[in-house]
């Protein structure tokens, strides 16, 4: 005990124990409670964003979810087997031409006004063939190929793309190479042999087979899907025109219909005639146009599209699930931040408390040098304190 008190003895001597105390107190006021303070700010800064965050992931897991189910109506599908399902409605694509090319049909009339009034402008000029591809529906229906378009011949067999190596996910489409088999017998080539090649009346050798792309339906072929879509889009153009002269009732028009000769088969053809063959014409592009028919078309010209067409729609399908993983993320972090803001706080709390209570003791020790009077420790210490 007396070891001790000697100790305490020597450590009060010259006041080393009041310039210990106050280099301690220094150091809490000026670098261990603002370093405190900075870093439960850090934190608090930390939390909020993370909340942010997490109800922007929320509305974008809403958000995704809507985008899906808005995309599963567009398409017209349940979104169960999706793979399935579109190449179902694929399969269907042939009664929807149907009706395209019953439609198609009805504007025959149109067609044949068309040029009529192209013959009756151009009397001293030839005129060009008029929408030829219109024209050939018109005449062979749905019987009509890719390939009789482009070579001017309908094919004798058609090898139109099949489904069925599709209609299962994990099914490869793999096909199995034939060997052809010649035989055991040897085939020895003289000098005086021939081959004679037989063809028919044109010089066609064999029969001509329409396969692939070439095989498809006009309609169901993109690059003459184009072509019909280009020529609707004439013909509702020149109707459109026609109609709009029909209508216009201005002195020089009705001058000029009075002096112009025009032959019945034009003059006959009236505005209310005009307007629903420009009906027609509409109605027949908004189906073609539609957006769920694109890209079963695309599916109908090139199978495998399908697949990238399901990738796209399960992506949408994930960006909901993956957004409320990080909304998870988001909550998990800010249970984190809470627990070491909590604790940050206390060890604030205990530190401030030591401080205080540091800055009395000190207090009082001066005091007692100066005969009791009163000391204040003022300035950064005050400061530090009352901002908590």
């Amino acid at each position: 005990m007396k070891d001790w008190q000697e100790i305490l003895s020597l450590y009060k001597t010259d006041n080393v124990y009041l310039a210990e105390s106050a280099q301690i107190l220094q150091r809490l006021v000026q670098y261990e409670i603002p370093g405190l303070k900075k870093q439960i700010a850090k934190i608090d800064q930390s939390l909020e964003e993370s909340i942010r965050k997490g109800k922007d992931y929320e509305r974008y897991a809403e958000e995704g979810r809507k985008s899906y189910e808005k995309e599963l109506i567009r398409m017209g599908v349940k979104g169960e087997a999706l793979r399935c399902e579109l190449l179902s409605l694929a399969a269907d694509l042939p009664s929807f031409f149907y009706l395209v090319y019953d439609m198609i049909k009805k504007l025959m009339d149109a067609r044949e006004f068309y040029i009529r009034f192209r013959n009756y402008m151009n009397k001293n000029c030839p005129s060009s063939q008029v929408l030829p591809l219109l024209g050939l529906i018109m005449e062979k229906g749905s019987d009509v190929t890719a390939y009789e378009w482009m070579y001017g011949i309908a094919p004798d067999r058609v090898e139109a793309p099949s489904f069925d190596l599709l209609l299962k996910k994990d099914e490869k489409n793999t096909d199995d190479e034939d060997d052809i088999d010649f035989g055991d017998t040897e085939i020895v080539m003289s000098e005086d042999s021939q081959i004679n090649v037989i063809a028919d009346d044109k010089g066609v050798v064999g029969d001509l087979v329409a396969s692939g792309k070439e095989a498809l339906c006009v309609l169901e072929n993109p690059v003459t899907q184009n072509i019909v879509k280009q020529e609707l889009n004439e013909l509702l153009a020149f109707l459109t025109m026609r109609r709009e002269d029909e209508d216009r009732e201005t002195a020089a028009d009705m001058f000029i219909r009075g002096a112009e000769i025009r032959p019945e088969n034009i003059r006959k053809v009236e505005s209310a005639q005009l307007y629903d063959w420009m009906t027609q014409c509409s109605s027949i592009l908004d189906r073609l146009n539609c957006p769920q028919k694109n890209h079963l078309f695309k599916i109908r010209s090139l199978p495998h599209y399908v697949e990238s067409l399901v990738s796209e729609i399960d992506t949408k399908r994930g960006l909901e699930e993956r957004y409320k993983r990080m909304q998870q993320l988001m909550l998990s972090k800010q249970d984190e931040l809470k627990e070491q803001s909590a604790k940050m706080r206390q060890e604030l709390t205990y530190v401030v408390e030591g401080t205080k209570k540091l800055q009395n003791e000190l207090q009082s020790e001066i005091s007692k040098k100066y005969n009791g009077r009163r000391v204040n420790l003022m300035g950064a210490i005050t400061v530090a304190l009352n901002s908590l």
